[in-house]
Order: C-alpha cells, then sequence, then structure tokens
C-alpha cells in the first residue's frame, strides 16, 4: 500500500483561500525581504482641505487703498463729459470757459453727475471686491454676510437706529456747513428720481460692502480685532464724507459705530443695508419737503 506524500504547509495558511494575505509570506521574485505589496502599510487618506480664509489685516488695508483710489478715479472719469457738456455750452466765451474750469466743483453738484458717479463707483468698487474674494477662493456672499433679513432684528434694530440718530444729531449740533452739500445737490439741475435712487439704494449697497463687509471681514479675522472691526470701518466711513463738514461727519461716524455693532451682533451685513438705506431716505425726505 502506497502513502500519499504531502507537502508541509504553514500552519497560519491552512484553508486559506488562494490569494490571501498569507500568500505574502511566501517569497517573492526579486528575494525574501522584499516587502509584498499585502503587507504595506495602509497609507493615510490626505486629510480634508482647510476652508478658505478671508484676507487678513495688511492685506486687507492694502486692498481697502486700492478701492478708495478705485473710487476716486472713476468719479473724476464720470466728471470728464460733464465738464465737457459744460464748455461747449459756454461756447466761445473765454471767461465762461476759464469760471467753469476754475470752478469744477460745481460741476460735481450736478444731481445727474452725483447720480452717475455713486452708480459707477459702486459697479467698480464691488467688482474688485469680488476679485479679491475671488481670488481667496471665497464665497462673496458669505464673505460680506449677505443673509437673508430677519423681521425680528429689523424690528428691534430701527428704534435703536431712530435714537442713536436723533441723538448723534442733537450732539453734533449744525452750523453754516451742514446741510449745504445736500441742499445743492437737490437744487442743482438733474434727475430727481435718478439721484434719490443713488443716495437710498446704491450708496448704502456699497458702501456697506465696503466697509461693514470687506473691511469688517478682514480686521475681524484677527485675533481681539471685534473692537477694530467696528471702529475702524467707522473712521473710514467718515472720512469718505468730507463733503458733509465736520458737525456731520461726527454724526456719520456715530452711525458708522451702531452698523458695526450691529453687524458684529447679528453677521448680517444685509440689515446695516437696511439701515443705512433709511438713514438716507430720512435726510433725501427732509431735503425734499424742506426745499419744497
Amino acid at each position: 500500500m502506497t502513502s500519499e506524500i504531502r507537502q508541509p504547509q504553514s500552519p497560519q495558511c491552512e484553508q486559506t483561500p488562494p490569494g490571501d494575505a498569507c500568500a505574502s509570506l511566501m517569497p517573492s521574485p526579486e528575494g525574501d525581504n522584499f516587502p509584498s505589496a499585502a503587507v504595506l502599510p495602509l497609507l493615510p487618506l490626505p486629510a480634508e482641505l482647510p476652508p478658505p480664509r478671508p484676507w487678513g489685516f495688511w492685506a486687507t488695508a492694502g486692498w481697502t487703498v486700492l478701492i478708495v483710489i478705485t473710487q476716486f478715479v472713476v468719479q473724476l472719469v464720470a466728471l470728464i463729459p460733464f465738464v465737457i457738456a459744460r464748455l461747449s455750452q459756454a461756447g466761445a466765451d473765454a471767461q465762461a470757459r476759464e469760471s467753469i474750469l476754475a470752478n469744477i466743483g460745481q460741476v460735481a453738484l450736478d444731481g445727474t453727475y452725483a447720480s452717475v458717479a455713486v452708480i459707477a463707483s459702486a459697479a467698480a468698487c464691488v467688482a474688485l471686491i469680488a476679485l479679491a474674494i475671488r481670488v481667496r477662493r471665497c464665497s462673496f456672499v458669505q464673505y460680506v454676510g449677505l443673509v437673508p433679513l430677519r423681521l425680528k432684528q429689523v424690528l428691534v434694530c430701527v428704534p435703536f437706529l431712530a435714537a442713536v440718530y436723533l441723538g448723534s444729531c442733537i450732539l453734533a449740533g449744525s452750523d453754516a456747513q451742514s446741510g449745504q452739500f445736500m441742499t445743492s445737490l437737490f437744487k442743482a439741475p438733474g434727475s430727481m428720481a435718478l439721484l434719490i435712487f443713488a443716495l437710498v439704494a446704491v450708496a448704502p449697497f456699497y458702501e456697506e460692502i465696503i466697509f461693514r463687509g470687506f473691511v469688517f471681514k478682514g480686521i475681524a479675522s484677527v485675533r481681539y480685532g471685534s473692537a477694530a472691526a467696528v471702529l475702524l470701518p467707522s473712521l473710514l466711513f467718515a472720512a469718505i464724507h468730507l463733503q458733509y463738514g465736520q458737525r456731520q461727519m461726527l454724526v456719520i461716524f456715530v452711525l458708522g459705530i451702531f452698523f458695526g455693532v450691529v453687524r458684529l451682533a447679528t453677521g448680517s451685513l444685509s440689515l446695516t443695508i437696511l439701515l443705512h438705506s433709511l438713514v438716507n431716505a430720512t435726510a433725501v425726505a427732509f431735503m425734499i419737503f424742506g426745499l419744497q
């Protein structure tokens, strides 16, 4: 009787299907010291990329300077056609032409020019901010805080806005320069409807995107930057309104502080845009009915 000769097997591989992990224990063609793919350690999966972060303080400051320069250049370029139109109306009258060139600031009080300058500045500045946010690979809406309005927040903030606005106007008082710019603007020729649209809708929208949106976000992202995010944009906000005089600039600064606190407390830029529009609408209503 012949006995069947069986090859010895490793105990670890008994009843193991071919091609399983035990196959790695067999010598590889390159040598016994070559690790088989089956026994290589599992490589860790790449960690999820961190979410995009907003621009820091100094980068935000640099972008803000560029935005302010852009606004100034756009308004200057928009002024050129109106100056040319005034010069053409003067015709060959050399004295009248010299007077126009010597008082270009009077041309800037044209209602149509003011409307065009505000709308053009808004388009250029918002486009530049959108570019800055896109370079950072962030969402524009989330970056600046354009969230849906909440009725409860509106109802709470509007009475506080009325108190702050009225109180700041009383404390600031008035002088010869207070209201002079707005009075001249509404008395000057131009489209009244376009001017109201520019002052009540366009100006609050793009100014809030700049100061309580882009600038606020960049400063607030810095450690302990909450107070600075309220204060610094308010200073800049008042500084770009030099045409209103010192007393009115103080009112604008106080309103900027209030808007900043609202932005910080609610996270909503949409709410500050609405409140800013209400302030401008109130000022425009006083100018219109006061002039009539």
